[in-house]
């Protein structure tokens, strides 16, 4: 069942209001120098789980240790949470608020919506408006981080290194499209037959329009139940519509008969037999969702991506708003069975602003209905776990007899009583009360940490360790968190950082039973600075110069001094190393009225002219080579050195690089004599280019954050190249102009 929105005056009234607003931003951009900001409206996209908000990492995290190789990208919204809600529900504004989401008539009346009359309103036949509340449950990206429903946030291009036939057919398995050539009735009534199994269509349409094929076959089984002699939209005798065929449901529009609207859509794409449709309707997903921004199922149903090309909270695909679910859990299922679950799939979530702490749960509305528990309990035969509390519901998976869960809470109403459970996958949801039982074990008793208060200084760490009772209890699983993440942060297992002045208080539980124990941290200013250079040692030509980075980890203190032991040697002055004479020297910094210092070499020889020459594409300040684009070969770095001598490329393990190697900050350029001898050194710095690798990533982005947060520091030239601001400090600017070039939102220069 489909829906499609095409509210004209709608789509221009908010694209006008875009357009005001980016050229007002533009033109205070235009008086700005170094701010790096994205659009006021405009989704923006960050790699990695640490991306997301502490509520979706606890799932995510979880989903990294089944899988590894999947990888999960946070789209911020940067839209209210219950906005959207409201703008996706009956009382939206657009035109037909009413009819964009259903569900089944057959759901409680929490799921339904009712108008001032208090009737519900019916959108075809079984199916009435969703309500409000539904249609929050269903939204909630945080409901579906579990390994089978994750799949309606796949990206759902064309991937030929994963996607194949058989996984087509085993989307299609126990259907009449399973391995069976297209027979089909044309548009004079008579039988025809293609010499092509559905499942090679399939996949010809897929790659012809570079759209995932178990997207389009998950899409055809939902919509149709591959059914192909009873479905109205794909049986293809239809009185009136003899000999038009659409899988996709595609121009299914309400009304008493949606499948003829959609067969009325097939005659005038002159989808006449079912090869036509399955690629015409390819195409249609392909250049009106899959290009135009709506790339996964959910936001084919729930469009909140502002940089997509309808506007926000139009142009859905489906009206049913457990189709995406449900779509997921189709494929999902033939990614189990081909074995394809620890392929590197990419995942794109939606992150709202103002979320809720915690997902809402339409089947627990009345708290007297429900006991919250943490007891282990085990599956009596093999048992179906249905998405609510009752047989109504769709099945999420089975899973078998003696089957160990978590029940999480364990309902009492009269009547047919069912319980919430979680796997040790992660996954929810409702299994009948009567096919388990508790699981006999030894229980935990309590927890203690091994401090219950500690004080701090910024920066710094410290491990809290739990004492999980009795000693032999069979699940000692905690889980640890702080009452205020910007204070102090503490990871799964136990290690407290502090970020800055003030109190959190630490809590763990235990995952069986419940029981906590907390610990208060007090955060208090770092008492000793302390210096760090951005170089260990200096090389320098006689008569060349290069730059002094210092950084000390007070922000607070300003006042330092620098000094070289022998001037004849070389010279500092506003920060800028001047090489004077053959020798070696040593540069001391030291903040004023302390005994704290940092040292350095610096290393001063005498070239003569033409020895060596560098290419001017590459910029040299001193023994720092920069200008070098990321990922640059070790051959092209050669190419551009000329010199009388050898030239040996090292890695920051003093290891010789291949001429294919690539060159990171850190990279060595070793000039040797014919003794072997390395006479001088250079050092390439990649702006941006952090952890050395050659790439900019976001590895980079939180290396510099840690070091502002001194849970780690940036050793030596590492510095420099972390300072992308250019102000000869390392702070939170750095690693947003990292954070924008990964996003491509601004790139970095290389200098």
């Amino acid at each position: 069942m489909t829906y499609k929105l095409n509210n004209v005056i709608d789509f221009f009234k908010i694209k006008i209001i875009k357009i005001i607003f980016a050229l007002i931003s533009i033109i205070v951009l235009c008086e700005i120098k170094n701010i790096y900001i994205t659009s006021i409206y405009g989704a923006t996209k960050a790699s990695g789980i640490s991306s997301f908000p502490n509520s979706y990492q606890i799932y995510l995290k979880q989903l990294q240790k089944l899988h590894p190789n999947w990888s999960f990208t946070a789209l911020n919204t940067g839209l209210d949470f219950n906005t959207a809600i409201k703008s996706e529900g009956p009382n939206g504004g657009l035109t037909d608020s009413i009819k964009k989401s259903a569900v089944p008539v057959s759901f409680s009346d929490l799921w339904k919506w009712k108008n001032s009359q208090g009737s519900y309103n019916t959108i075809e036949s079984g199916w009435v408006t969703a309500s409000e509340l539904a249609i929050s449950y269903t939204m909630e990206p945080r409901k579906y981080l579990n390994e089978m429903q994750i799949f309606q946030f796949e990206t759902l291009n064309y991937d030929s290194s994963v996607q194949n036939q058989e996984g087509v057919d085993k989307i299609f398995y126990g259907t009449l499209m399973y391995k069976n050539n297209v027979t089909y009735i044309d548009t004079n009534g008579k039988s025809q037959t293609i010499n092509k199994t559905y499942s090679k269509i399939v996949m010809e349409a897929a790659a012809k329009y570079g759209i995932s094929p178990y997207h389009l076959a998950s899409r055809i089984k939902q919509e149709t139940g591959c059914d192909i002699l009873n479905n109205t939209s794909i049986k293809g005798n239809v009185d009136g519509y003899v000999g038009l065929y659409n899988y996709y449901n595609i121009g299914a529009t309400g009304g008493d008969s949606p499948a003829l609207s959609g067969l009325a859509y097939a005659r005038r794409e002159g989808w006449t037999n079912p090869e036509l449709a399955i690629m015409g309707g390819a195409k249609f997903l392909s250049e009106k969702y899959i290009s135009k921004g709506q790339y996964t199922t959910y936001l084919q149903k729930f469009n909140v991506n502002d940089d997509a090309y309808y506007a926000l909270y139009t142009h859905q695909y489906m009206q049913n708003i457990l189709a995406p679910s449900s779509e997921s859990v189709t494929t999902y299922n033939a990614y189990l069975k081909m074995g394809l679950l620890d392929i590197p799939f990419n995942f794109v979530v939606p992150v709202y602003n103002n979320m809720p702490d915690e997902p809402v749960d339409i089947y627990i509305q009345n708290p007297n209905d429900y006991i919250i528990d943490s007891t282990k309990v085990y599956a009596t035969s093999n048992l179906n776990v249905r998405s609510g509390p009752g047989t109504g519901n769709s099945v999420i998976l089975t899973i078998p007899q003696n089957t160990v869960m978590t029940r999480i809470s364990k309902g009492i109403q009269a009547g047919e009583r069912w319980d919430k459970v979680r796997l040790d996958s992660g996954i929810e949801g409702y299994v009948f009360q009567s096919y388990i039982k508790e699981y006999s074990y030894v229980k935990v008793t309590g927890v203690s940490l091994n401090k219950n208060e500690i004080e701090i200084s910024v920066g710094d760490t410290y491990k809290l360790v739990a004492s999980v009772s009795p000693s032999n209890a069979k699940y000692k699983e905690v889980s640890f968190n702080s009452s205020d993440n910007s204070i102090v942060d503490v990871s799964e297992d136990g290690v407290i950082t502090a970020k800055k002045i003030g109190m959190a208080i630490i809590s763990v539980e235990t995952n069986d039973q419940l029981k906590t124990d907390t610990c208060t941290v007090n955060v208090v200013k770092k008492k000793e600075p302390s210096i760090t250079l951005d170089r260990n040692e200096y090389n320098l030509i006689k008569g060349k110069q290069t730059l002094l980075g210092v950084t000390i980890s007070d922000s607070d203190i300003l006042d330092y001094e620098v000094l070289v032991e022998d001037e004849d040697i070389a010279k500092i002055e506003n920060g800028i190393i001047t090489g004077i004479s053959d020798g070696t020297t040593k540069i001391v910094v030291s903040i004023k009225g302390t005994d704290i210092k940092k040292e350095a070499i610096v290393n001063v020889i005498q070239l003569e002219e033409g020895e060596i020459n560098i290419d001017d594409s590459i910029s040299v300040n001193g023994d720092i080579l920069s200008k070098i684009a990321p990922e640059t070969k070790v051959k092209e770095v050669k190419e551009k050195i000329q010199t009388t001598y050898d030239i040996a490329i090292k890695n920051n393990s003093n290891e010789i690089l291949n001429d294919e190697d690539l060159v990171g900050t850190g990279t060595k350029v070793q000039i040797i004599n014919a003794d072997n001898a390395t006479i001088y050194e250079y050092i390439i710095v990649i702006y941006g280019d952090v952890t050395g690798d050659s790439k900019i990533t976001s590895k980079d982005y939180m290396s510099i954050k840690n070091h502002i947060m001194e849970t780690s520091k940036l050793p030596s030239i590492y510095l420099k190249a972390a300072d992308t601001y250019e102000d000869n400090k390392i702070t939170s600017k750095d690693y947003m102009i990292i954070k924008n070039h990964i996003m491509d939102i601004s790139k970095i220069i290389q200098r």
